[in-house]
Parts: structure tokens; C-alpha cells; sequence
């Protein structure tokens, strides 16, 4: 499979592909877990799942707290949130059978059954005669805040990022989740999204899994942040942020504190809660599955909703930063000082690196100091890059480098693109070559 770590992009898009159950995905030959080497494959997707579950406790582990294992009571979550009088409040317009009409003839037939075992051909099929019954259904969820148990199983499938193939930390998990629980979590998003676009209450800094938003607006707005610094003679300092698990370690009763503080309304919250509680997944790769186990944090990738719920999590964390502008594509995340002189560029972007780790730590998130980079752009000739050391809160030292892929464009300290040219060279000359072999 192709490598798309570096590139968000790409990395959703195989991601789609992934949803409709594509067969470019299977199990590596063997796999290193708790130091033994496993080549069984039902051994292999029981370490995958364990992995993904336990990965949900990583903040847990590096703070050396212990998890609580369980979700905690709804009225819990919202004890300390109060509404203010006239601030608008989210809540659930009932669903037209028009809407899931539309819904279940538009379904991909190619997708993979779900826990239910409902063909989505059957379904696209049967669509003028369930549509009443399913949009019964759908409001009686809405209504209630209940969602049934097997559209909350999800089967796996685990994404390899690039690197060593036996390696579990490389693998990022995939949920296929039921066609009518998709259905279900598209129409929920696309109310909330309106919410929010009408409100405009998601962060201007976030650019991920939002309409007329994308990696090449992203980079072209940094790119020219940066550019614009470069010509008035300023000196840029940036760091490129990278998270671990962060999907998988969402806290659910700060996800749920987030949306009822943003005014999503007190039955909403119910259905979300309900929605993140007694989650399962199996891993179900090459016609072998593992045993079901219960998903006690994060928010599924590979849902509808669940990139939306992620970015109401870290909706506001770049809120306090003082100095640097600061961006976000889902979790990609890189912050930039621009000041007249190099030590001035370098301070402010320590000050606010240390302010945004204080964010990490409320919202439970782990930084990956070991893959957060920080780059010195100028075109001065009198170069700082061997001269300044940025370090985590915990003392790791945060790597310099020279030249960074973010969102799939090489980016280097002048700005040259040479590197991105250098590379995307490389790339078109081996297409090209495989197009020759293959004429």
C-alpha cells in the first residue's frame, strides 16, 4: 500500500476507499507484539485490536494515572457547563423520509457488509419500501438517545503509515461500521454542521474535513504567511506539531462537556453520549476475525461523524497562544512565529509552544515530541539554524531539521522548493517508467 503519512489528503481518500471494503488491505506477514514475533493470523488480529484499544490510555500511561475503564455518567459530563441566556442551542430537526429516500438509493453497493449483515445492494434495492420504516427508526433514536448495540460494532481494518510493517504503532485503525448507521451519522452531521456553520463556532484555524477547505488552501496560506515574512526582510521560526493517537485518545466526557458548552442541547448530548458508549470492534482482515472488545476512548475513524466530533475537541486549542499563528488540519498542526530578528522569532515560538502543551494536557492529548519538528526560515545570510535548542515539557529536545513535508509539499528554510521538486522528480520519473514497462 501506499504511503500517505505525509500527505492528509491522500491518507482520506484510501481511507474512503477502505470504507467500501477495498481488498488492497491485508494482514502483514508477521507482526512484533509485547516483544514476540506472531505469524498466525488470528493471533496477529487479536494484537491489532488489543493494540488499537489500549492506545485510547496512552496519556493515561505517560502521566501514570490510571484509567477509570468505563464511561462516565452522563449528568457528570455537564455539571460544570451554563449556558448563557440568548446563546444558540443545538437540537435535532426531525428526518424526512425524503432525506433517507435519498440516502439509501445513493448507497455505494460495493461497500462491505457491517455487524448487521444487511447487503447494501439489498438495501439500495428495497429503498421506495423500507424508506418509512428506516426513517421511523432513525427519529426514534434521535427522540429516545438510544442507538441499537450493532450499529456500534465496528470491524477494523488496520492502515499501515509507512515504516517497519511489524511494527503495530504504524497501523492506524479503520472503522467499517453498518451502511444504515452511516446513513444515520451523515444526516446527524450534516444538521450539526449547519449549527456550526451558522454560529460560526469552529475555530478559522482549522481546515480539516470542512467545505471549501482543503490541504492546498492550507499550504498555500502558510506558505504565504511565511513568503510575505521572507520578502519584508523578517526572520520565521516554526514548529510542525505532531500527535500521538489522537483520534484514538479522545476523552469522552470532555467531548461531551465540548458540545454542550458550544450549545448543543441537553437531548443532543444524550444521543452522542450514547452514541460513544459500549462501542465495540473487532478485526476483521482476509476472512479472519478477533474477539469483539469494548472501545472505552476516542472517536471512530472511518465514521461520518467522528472527524467533526475530533475537531470540536481541539476546537480551541490555539485560543491562548499569544505570538504565533497557528493552524490545524485535523491534527496536523503547525504554529509560526514572524518577528523582525531570529532570538525574537525563536522566544515567541518557545513561549507559545509551552502554552499549547498546557492545552494538550487539559484536553488529555499526548504530544509526540520525537515527530514534532521546528524549522528556521530566513534568507539572511547569517544563519541561527545551529544555534538555538527548543525542548518538550518533559526535556525531550525537539528535532531541527531543514526541510518538512507538510500537508504533501515539501517545505524548506528558503523556500526554495527544491526539495519538493527533487521529489515529486522522483516520483514521475518511476510512474513514468512503470507506464513504459507496462505500454
Amino acid at each position: 500500500m501506499t504511503d500517505s503519512a505525509g500527505d492528509p489528503a491522500k491518507f482520506w481518500k484510501t481511507v474512503n476507499s477502505l470504507k467500501r471494503g477495498n481488498s488492497a488491505v491485508s494482514l502483514p506477514k508477521q507482526i512484533t507484539s509485547d516483544s514476540c514475533i506472531l505469524s498466525e493470523k488470528n493471533d496477529i488480529c487479536d494484537a491489532f485490536n488489543k493494540h488499537f484499544i489500549s492506545a485510547g490510555f496512552l496519556f493515561e500511561r505517560k502521566s501514570g494515572h490510571c484509567g477509570t475503564g468505563q464511561l462516565v455518567d452522563f449528568s457528570s459530563c455537564f455539571s460544570t457547563v451554563t449556558l448563557k441566556n440568548g446563546n444558540p442551542v443545538f437540537s435535532f430537526q426531525k428526518i424526512t423520509e425524503a432525506e433517507v429516500l435519498a440516502a439509501l438509493c445513493a448507497i455505494d453497493t460495493k461497500k462491505s457488509l457491517g455487524a448487521d449483515n444487511l447487503d447494501p445492494f439489498l438495501l439500495k434495492c428495497a429503498a421506495p419500501i423500507i424508506a418509512g420504516s428506516v426513517t421511523h427508526i432513525f427519529n426514534l433514536t434521535l427522540s429516545t438517545g438510544i442507538i441499537p448495540k450493532v450499529w456500534k460494532a465496528a470491524f477494523v481494518l488496520p492502515l499501515h503509515k509507512g515504516g517497519d510493517g511489524s511494527d503495530l504503532d504504524n497501523y492506524r485503525p479503520i472503522s467499517r461500521l453498518p451502511c444504515l448507521a452511516k446513513i444515520l451519522e451523515s444526516i446527524v452531521n450534516k444538521q450539526l454542521q449547519s449549527f456550526l456553520s451558522a454560529n460560526s463556532i469552529l475555530s478559522t484555524n482549522q481546515s480539516g474535513f470542512r467545505s471549501k477547505h482543503s490541504t492546498t488552501s492550507e499550504t498555500m496560506l502558510v506558505v504565504n504567511d511565511i513568503a510575505n515574512a521572507l520578502d519584508d526582510r523578517k526572520h520565521c521560526a516554526a514548529l510542525f506539531v505532531d500527535l500521538s493517537k489522537a483520534f484514538d485518545t479522545v476523552d469522552h466526557a470532555i467531548l461531551l462537556s465540548k458540545l454542550s458548552s458550544i450549545g448543543v442541547g441537553t437531548d443532543a448530548c444524550r444521543w452522542f453520549y450514547d452514541y460513544l458508549k459500549d462501542r465495540t470492534q473487532a478485526i476483521m482482515v482476509d476472512g479472519v476475525k478477533s474477539d469483539s472488545l469494548q472501545l472505552l476512548k476516542g472517536v471512530p475513524q472511518g465514521s461520518i461523524i467522528g472527524p467533526l466530533l475530533f475537531s470540536l475537541y481541539i476546537n480551541n486549542i490555539g485560543d491562548d497562544v499569544r505570538y504565533c499563528k497557528f493552524h490545524l488540519y485535523a491534527d496536523d498542526t503547525v504554529m509560526y512565529s514572524i518577528a523582525p530578528t531570529a532570538d525574537q522569532a525563536l522566544m515567541q515560538l518557545e513561549s507559545d509552544f509551552r502554552i499549547l502543551q498546557g492545552s494538550l494536557l487539559q484536553l488529555k492529548l499526548v504530544l509526540n515530541a520525537k515527530k514534532t519538528n521546528v524549522m528556521f526560515f530566513s534568507r539572511s545570510k547569517l544563519s541561527v539554524r545551529n544555534t538555538f535548542v527548543i525542548t518538550s515539557l518533559d526535556g525531550t529536545q525537539i528535532k531541527q531539521v531543514s526541510a518538512y513535508k507538510y500537508l504533501g509539499v515539501w517545505l524548506d528554510d528558503r523556500l526554495s522548493f527544491k526539495k519538493h521538486v527533487t521529489e515529486l522528480g522522483k516520483k514521475l520519473k518511476f510512474k513514468i517508467g512503470f507506464l513504459y514497462r507496462n505500454r
